[in-house]
């Protein structure tokens, strides 16, 4: 049809040949030939993806867990015993070994949400700890008591990091005053060289969050013997049977402040920072909480890295429901870090030297332990904002058990489900001149 016809002049266009009819199984043979096409491209872009993310290698194989394999190898090295010869004018006492070693196992400790918030200076005999603010997890820790606790957990490795390596460690919590910088020192002298079980636990430790076996209870001696690493006045302990009133007082406090926690964009968002979706993300950051290391199965972990993150679907809602199905539904038994004050600096450091020393002595008991501060981060945040509080009150409540203060939460168990080590930095990124 020309620019210039009208409808009539149709009629002299040439007749348009009638289609032949396509036979069915030929259509079901081409449109199966599309579709496997398609499905064929799918399965190579996924294989590209699993390449491109690295979803198919040993998911602690990179250099961001490299430092584990470093403390592995200090405890295999044989035991050094030529002291050098001695200088009169070294002020501080000549060590046979080199206690920069001792970092090496103190990097490896428990932090919130990996944060590593911790570095080192050492002179002489001497390890200063001090805090390092820039990795604090701002609103979500408007106490710093999350903060201080990992600052604890690293003094507890060094402690007895540096038994295993032969030396005897004084430790002087915050020497500088409660506000001073330094929220530890050691000093430490040459000893015998201590391979005891919580040593090759450093390196085996592992947050659980995966599913426990709930029908398999903790018997009474392994909690005693729990019990007696509660050491310090200032750190005491309290169990909670996930059966009983005060359990289930637990669990619906710690469901109802995961989703508040949630319904909170400024803490989700805060939360978001250090989480780590994909392979180049944990090796570049080194720190913070990872797919492989979230409590889902090794299967779902290497899927969720070969799609794109925004087809994992919402990760806070999924939280909620593995908090709810998996967290609280298979727990046998919780337990509760309560402290004199929560504004109490020092207690909190010896909190975490306790949670660390527990979560080591359950690692050679072949127990899984898992961290569940939910509430305690909401009560925090309410605290903040000069708020009521719901988590508040729970913990109250809750605390009416010991008459001190819930700085931390905890999930115990046995466990069938092998987790992942989390990545950490490199030891000379904690290490001040």
């Amino acid at each position: 049809m020309s620019r210039w016809s009208t409808p009539d002049d149709d009629d002299d266009a040439p007749k348009a040949t009638k289609a032949k009819a396509v036979p069915r199984r030929s259509a079901l043979k081409s449109s199966g030939a599309v579709a496997g096409g398609v499905l064929g491209l799918a399965v190579a872009g996924l294989g590209y993806r699993a390449w491109q993310t690295k979803a198919y290698t040993d998911f602690a194989a990179g250099e961001a867990f490299a430092p584990y394999r470093l403390w592995q190898e200090e405890l295999a090295k044989p035991a050094v015993t030529a002291r050098p010869p001695a200088d009169p004018s070294a002020p501080v006492p000549q060590l046979v070994g080199d206690p920069r070693n001792i970092v090496a196992a103190a990097i490896l400790a428990s932090s919130p949400h990996n944060t590593q918030p911790w570095t080192f200076k050492i002179a002489g005999n001497l390890i200063d700890v001090l805090a390092d603010r820039s990795r604090h997890l701002g609103v979500l820790d408007p106490r710093d008591r999350e903060f201080t606790i990992g600052l604890g957990c690293a003094i507890e490795n060094l402690v007895v990091g540096a038994r295993g390596l032969g030396f005897s460690p004084l430790v002087n919590l915050l020497p500088e005053g409660p506000q001073g910088a330094t929220v530890a020192r050691l000093t430490i002298y040459d000893a015998a060289k201590e391979r005891s079980p919580l040593v090759d636990a450093l390196a085996r430790r592992r947050t659980n969050r995966g599913p426990y076996l709930k029908g398999r209870a903790v018997d009474t001696k392994i909690l005693d013997a729990l019990e007696r690493l509660a050491t310090s006045p200032g750190a005491r302990l309290v169990w909670l049977d996930a059966a009983s009133d005060a359990g289930r007082r637990f669990s619906e406090a710690t469901l109802k402040a995961t989703q508040d926690f949630v319904a909170d964009a400024e803490l989700t968002a805060a939360s978001d920072r250090w989480f780590r979706y994909s392979t180049a993300d944990i090796e570049r950051h080194r720190d913070g909480i990872t797919l492989a290391a979230s409590g889902i199965s090794p299967f779902k972990a290497r899927l969720a890295l070969m799609v794109p993150k925004e087809l994992i679907g919402d990760a806070h809602v999924q939280w909620i429901a593995m908090t709810r199905d998996m967290h609280l539904a298979t727990a046998p038994r919780f337990g509760l870090i309560v402290v004199p004050s929560l504004d109490d600096r020092a207690a909190l450091l010896e909190a975490g030297r306790l949670w660390q020393r527990l979560h080591l002595q359950a690692t050679v008991m072949g127990l899984a332990m898992h961290p569940l501060n939910q509430t305690m981060e909401m009560a925090d945040r309410d605290h903040a904002l000069g708020r009521a509080s719901a988590a508040g009150t729970a913990l109250q409540s809750l605390s009416a058990l010991s008459s001190n203060a819930v700085a931390f939460g905890f999930r115990m168990g046995f466990s069938n489900f092998q987790p992942n080590p989390s990545p950490r930095r490199a030891l000379g990124s904690f290490l001040s001149a």
